[in-house]
């Protein structure tokens, strides 16, 4: 169990999906903030098809992972 973005604890991953994909990033990595517009685009493509994706953030402030969070409208 993970907090999220409500500090609710929430479950790592889908139990029901057919494919997890778990990804770590952080808000100060550049190539993880690269990443995130490839990375909604696949959630866009496949989540119909079973593909749950959650992201975990290594931030040490909570306030910069939800200050990333928004600034990326990642859901």
């Amino acid at each position: 169990m993970l907090n999220d973005i409500t500090s609710k604890q929430d479950k790592l991953f889908d139990t029901s999906s057919k494919l997890n994909m778990i990804i770590i990033w952080a808000s100060w990595c550049g190539p993880c903030i690269q990443e995130i517009p490839a990375l909604k685009q696949l959630n866009e493509i496949y989540a119909s098809k079973g593909l749950s994706m959650t992201t975990v953030s290594i931030d040490d402030a909570i306030n910069l992972w939800r200050e990333a969070l928004q600034q990326e409208k990642m859901s």
